[in-house]
């Protein structure tokens, strides 16, 4: 569709228009315009051309915290409002919209609404990813880990919120570019209310899904930054022991739970056959190199701290293993 409004535009003389993405991806507009471009090429040589000199993709980035719709959601929208909606969304009150501004032809005055129009969306991606996605993802698989159901419920517990200030402390807010505008240290203060808002019922198992394709840009990128800096990352390695031991789907308290992810029969597969056996599991999860670059899978002090916290969350539990990291 977009090409082809693209071809009938540059036919009849119109000017091209501005492709700008919203899908939740980084760098969405660098995609969109490697795929569209490629798909007008393959019609027709001259249109690629004409897409490729002549029409610009600037990316975009959006940061609000929107946990799935629930039932419950749907009749909050029904009593309060006398309205029949299927797909509600339920968001938080913080919003956050950052727009690459190159729009050849001009465009709303978005920013008159509060969006950031900026020369590169880059850095607030990162800071998102890493800061916000990646304190998601390492509580995410430890409170399913602890049966905790909710990130509010996890910001609630006595020892949490310490782990996740020393992620953002110690490995995160070290490999955050500069955001202009923005004090990192202060978003990151903001992320604790954020996460501890108990109207945003944002559960963990939810978060956790797609492990396999989240690890990489939100917590083993800064860390093999951090290790290419000579310091070795503290925290992140608990959170992939955390992820290691959620792949096992269930525990010796008797619960269980489901593993969404486009890889998930093979790492199912492989915590079955090593369950029981946190050094060899740490190492068949390791040796899957769609998931762990050469950086961590060949940097032996991550790979040590790994292991023994996968041992620690299998033999001693949560709580256990959380004191000791904390209070070593």
């Amino acid at each position: 569709l977009i090409v082809e409004a693209l071809r009938l535009r540059r036919d009849v003389g119109v000017p091209p228009f501005t492709v700008l993405s919203c899908d939740n991806l980084p760098q969405n507009g660098r995609i969109t315009r490697a795929v569209v471009t490629r798909f007008a090429q393959l019609r027709d040589a001259d249109l690629g051309r004409h897409v490729a000199d002549g029409v610009a993709f600037p990316s975009s980035m959006v940061d609000r915290i929107t946990p799935a719709t629930k039932d419950a959601d749907r009749t909050t929208v029904a009593t309060g409002l006398g309205l029949d909606d299927a797909w509600p969304v339920v968001a938080e009150p913080f919003r956050q919209w950052v727009i690459e501004d190159r729009f050849p032809t001009g465009r709303p005055a978005w920013e008159t609404a509060g969006a950031i129009l900026t020369d590169d969306v880059h850095p607030f991606e990162t800071m998102k990813l890493r800061c916000l996605n990646g304190a998601h993802s390492t509580l995410a698989y430890l409170s399913v880990l602890g049966g905790i159901e909710t990130v509010a419920d996890a910001m609630a517990d006595p020892l949490l919120p310490k782990v996740i200030r020393q992620l953002w402390d110690d490995d995160i807010i070290p490999t955050v570019p500069p955001v202009p505008g923005t004090d990192v240290a202060a978003y990151t203060r903001d992320l604790e209310a954020r996460f501890g808002n108990p109207g945003i019922r944002h559960l963990t198992l939810q978060i956790s899904s797609d492990g396999s394709q989240k690890l990489g840009p939100r917590l083993l990128a800064p860390a093999a930054e951090r290790i290419a800096a000579g310091k070795a990352p503290r925290v992140v390695p608990l959170a992939v022991a955390a992820w290691m031991a959620f792949l096992r789907q269930g525990d010796d308290q008797g619960r269980a739970w489901m593993v969404a992810d486009p890889m998930a029969a093979r790492l199912t597969a492989i915590a079955r056959a090593h369950k029981n056996d946190p050094a060899a599991l740490a190492d068949a999860l390791f040796a899957v190199g769609e998931i762990f670059p050469p950086a961590i899978a060949g940097d032996a002090p991550f790979r040590k701290a790994t292991t023994q916290h996968l041992r620690s969350l299998l033999d001693r539990g949560l709580t256990a293993t959380l004191t000791a990291f904390l209070f070593r």
